[in-house]
Order: C-alpha cells, then structure tokens, then sequence
C-alpha cells in the first residue's frame, strides 16, 4: 500500500465537513478553510486557533496542521496548488504571520458561497475562471486583514515537495528517512535538518502522523484494526496501540466507537485519481455524491 501526502497539482477541489477532525498532518496544497457554522478548533505549528462562523483560515504548504472536532461546526475546505493565486503565493515566500484567520466582510462571504459548489458535492477540477473568482477575494481579504512580517526568502522547498512525493512512492514497509534519502540522492542528515527547517516536525513525527492517518481511514472503511495497523506500516501491534494512544488520545477501539458517525479529512490510501478522501464509517461518501 502506497500513501498520499497532498493532491496532485492538476486537483483543485472543495469538500465540506461536519465536526471536521484530523491529526497532525502537513500537505503540499494550500488550504484555505471558511466556517458556514459553529466553531473549528485547529492548531497550526504550536498555535491553537477557534475559528468561527463567517472566518476563514489560511495553511501554507509544509505546515503542521491538525484539527479537533471538540464544538460542532460546518465548514468547506478549498485545496489548490500554491501557484494558481501566484500574487499571494510570492507574498507568502518573504512573508509570514502569526494569525492567518480573517472574519469575511459579509458581503464577501455571501458572495463566496454563492459560486462555492454547494455540500451535496465533492468538487475537483475547477476551471481557472472559476477558481480564480474563489480565491481573489479570499487572498485579497488576508492580505487586507492579517499582519505580515518581512522574513527571509524559504529555501528547500523544491527538495521538501520531492521528498513527499517520494514518501507516496515507497511501500510502507521499507519508508524510513534512510531510504527516503537514498532515492533523492543526498545524505539522511541533510534530509532530516532540511525536514524541520521547511516544516517544524521532524521526519520521524511526520511518517508516525501520516500512518495514523491512514489507520484512521483504514478504520472507518471497516478494515479490522490488526489489519489496519500492518497496512499502515507498523511492524507490531503493541507499539502501534501505543502510539495510536499517544496521537489520539484514546485507543483503536474507542476511536472507533467515539467516532463512527464523524467525517474525518484524512490521508488516505493512495488510489485513482490522485486524491485524499473522506470516510465516514456507515454511510462512505452517500451524503458527498
């Protein structure tokens, strides 16, 4: 079994989600995330973010995001490769903030949810037309709304991107920084130094989260949790419990019960097309087709 980090760049899409949940992860897309109700609690990087109703959210490729489904909360999640908003994504480069969350003017926000596809549908491959009408006044409301600081210009990008990809490739059994290093031509500590530079997780805290994340996946589509855990490259079943424990805060099968009814954004399985999916456990994708 093979792993998706993020979409292929040729996928843009927007999915909605009820009590969205997630551990932390980092991808490859730029994420913005809009709260049509309640309040999302995420963090991103060690920051703990509560976003309600009528905000929006940004995350820059490479950051360590996770969220908690602790309040109930309605949201659509818009993923696109960084360079179709080519304005934002070059400010992004020299720029960082500490708050990426807005509160939408509300004429923006209607006018968003007017053209957004609305939740009966999992929406990819938008026009440029059509994703461009979506994203302008997103960008031009952080832009507005959030207060920048001047940084130097990130390095290694290109070499981070590549080691995901990279990751996608390898069959979990075989996955370590080692291999990952091997196939990208350069030594395991430079890939390991180059890792936390461009993310803030180690290598190691990265592939740990990733299999997780796939349990979870594996889980809600029914799959036993033993089979689940060997699947996601774990090579035994008592340090798979632990850490399961340590990252989730409770175990396999009271994640189960806890959450059989939940629509988790998870990185799933790497299947056709290219793209992450959401399970939820007794009725897989009915209400998003």
């Amino acid at each position: 079994m093979k792993y998706t980090v993020a979409l292929n760049e040729a996928y843009h899409r927007s999915r909605w989600f009820s009590d969205l949940a997630c551990p932390m992860h980092i991808q490859k897309t730029m994420e913005i995330i809009i709260v049509t109700n309640g309040t999302l609690k995420m963090s991103i990087k060690d920051q703990v973010f509560q976003v309600p109703t009528g905000s929006a959210i940004f995350i820059e490729p490479f950051t360590p995001h996770s969220f908690q489904s602790e309040q109930p909360n309605i949201c659509v999640v818009l993923e696109f490769s960084p360079e179709t908003h080519e304005t934002f994504w070059k400010w992004l480069e020299n720029h960082t903030t500490q708050n990426p969350m807005v509160a939408l003017p509300s004429e923006t926000y209607t006018y968003l949810l007017s053209i957004i596809p609305p939740r009966t549908q999992i929406y990819q491959g938008y026009d440029r037309t059509h994703l461009q009408a979506i994203l302008m006044p997103l960008c031009h409301a952080f832009l507005q709304g959030c207060s920048f600081t001047e940084t130097p210009h990130k390095k290694h990008r290109d070499l981070l991107l590549q080691a995901l990809d990279v990751i996608t490739q390898l069959p979990p059994e075989t996955l370590s920084l080692k291999s990952v290093a091997h196939e990208l031509g350069i030594r395991p500590d430079s890939l390991s130094r180059i890792f936390v530079e461009q993310s803030d997780v180690t290598f190691h805290s990265y592939v740990q989260n990733l299999r997780i994340c796939n349990v979870c996946s594996l889980l809600a589509q029914g799959v036993s949790i033993t089979d689940a855990a060997y699947q996601a490259g774990f090579g035994s079943i008592c340090s798979f419990n632990r850490i399961f424990k340590q990252t989730m805060g409770c175990t396999p099968r009271e994640y189960i019960k806890e959450n059989s009814q939940k629509k988790y954004y998870t990185h799933g399985p790497l299947t056709e097309p290219c793209i992450n999916y959401i399970y939820t456990r007794k009725d897989t994708l009915q209400n998003e087709t």
